[in-house]
């Protein structure tokens, strides 16, 4: 048998995975188990990372990022609304086609930004 590391998207572990001999007729179909499992996890986290940078983009938009810049521009709620907009269209359109992480991934960014967004309108109107 011969042996491939594979490392899960994010999480830091890597499994060492069997596959037969070249010549053996379950090799060809081991090696494309193996290549779909590689290409769904860093689909995963290429789809984790878009998340990401559009919470980021929404906190900065929205004048609530943890840590702003210097010389950031004031807060523009229609920005950061434009934001959550998408990561919600982005959710009801791939309703049933996310991992189980991606989905609570996504929730929790909309979650969050929904609430920031509330803040932020609140303070605008002071």
């Amino acid at each position: 048998m011969q042996e491939a590391e594979h490392c899960a998207a994010g999480s830091g572990r890597t499994h060492t995975l069997s596959f037969p001999p070249a010549h053996h007729p379950a090799y060809s179909e081991r090696m494309a188990e193996f290549q779909r499992s590689t290409q769904n996890s860093e689909l995963t986290e290429t789809f984790l990372q878009f998340v990401m940078m559009h919470t980021q983009q929404a906190l900065l938009a929205l004048g609530r990022h943890p840590s702003k810049p210097a010389g950031a521009p004031p807060p523009n709620l229609q920005l950061g609304k434009v934001f959550i907009d998408h990561l919600s269209m982005l959710r009801t359109k791939m309703d049933g086609n996310l991992a189980p992480d991606e989905q609570s991934a996504i929730n929790n960014a909309i979650a969050h930004l929904q609430n920031a967004f509330v803040e932020a309108t609140k303070e605008a109107q002071k």
